[in-house]
Parts: C-alpha cells; structure tokens; sequence
C-alpha cells in the first residue's frame, strides 16, 4: 500500500463535504445531478485504490475500473446536458 494513496484518499474525503454543503444549495443547474455522479465516483475510486491491497484484489480492481466509468459516462452527460441547456438559451452552438 502507497502513502500516497492514503493521502489522496483523505484530501479527498476532506473536499466531499464541502462540495455536498455547496452544491445542496444549487438547483438550477442543468446537468448537476451527473456530475454529482462523477465527484462521487472518482471518490469511490480513490477508496477502492486504496483497499486494492488489502482485501480482494480481482473484485477491488474491477470496482476501481467500473468507478472510473461510472465517473467519466456521468462527466460526460453532465456536460452534454449543460451544452444543451445553453444552446436552447441562445448560447454558442
């Protein structure tokens, strides 16, 4: 197990709840809820990076690789979402 990951996997959790309290607050903003998504999934990465060497390494590793997933298909449609509501408003094709 890396220090590193350890450190990574803290600062992250440390930012989670700062970014939870923040966003409660936003409603109006299309696409949100995706990239909620994908803050939380890159969280959930970090964890499973981290527990890669102590438990279950085939399953660990297949959780990391579908968290990375989940987080990039959710990035993507939050954007996406996002690209459309400011075009339908007027804003840059």
């Amino acid at each position: 197990m890396d220090t590193a990951e350890i450190v990574r996997l803290v600062m992250a959790v440390a930012v989670v709840f700062p970014y939870a309290a923040v966003t409660r607050r936003i409603h109006d903003v299309p696409g949100k809820r995706f990239l909620d998504i994908a803050v939380y999934a890159i969280l959930a990465s970090y964890l499973f990076n981290v527990l890669e060497d102590l438990l279950l390494k085939d399953l660990t590793v297949t959780l990391l690789l579908w968290s990375f997933g989940v987080a990039g298909v959710s990035a993507f449609l939050g954007a996406l979402s996002m690209w459309r509501a400011a075009r339908a408003e007027g804003g840059r094709p």
